[in-house]
């Protein structure tokens, strides 16, 4: 296979904007983590080797993601209203930015 589908991820996220947040996240993580076990498990979904459903199952994949949220829901808490606010308009400009030539 050539990589995961655009629609894979899509569907996996919801909409394209979404998907396209998903495999840019996926290819930054396979770099980061390039040549450990997790590294190689991102890299076959990107490569279409693995399904992103089953790297969601995965036992590893699922520690990296409560982490992950765990900092986010620690540094949301932290945020006054107008700073989540702000976070929130960068957010909405930044999807749809994605949906732009």
């Amino acid at each position: 296979m050539t990589g995961v589908g655009r629609d894979d991820l899509d569907a996996f996220t919801g909409d394209a904007a979404g998907g396209e947040i998903m495999r840019r996240s996926l290819e930054a993580m396979a770099k980061d983590y390039a040549g450990a076990p997790l590294g190689d498990r991102v890299r076959d979904v990107l490569t279409g080797r693995l399904g992103i459903r089953e790297l969601a199952e995965d036992s590893e994949f699922q520690a990296f993601t409560t982490r992950g949220m765990e900092a986010y829901d620690e540094l949301w808490s932290s945020m006054s209203a107008e700073e989540r606010a702000e976070a929130i308009k960068a957010g909405q400009a930044y999807e749809a930015d994605l949906g732009r030539p």
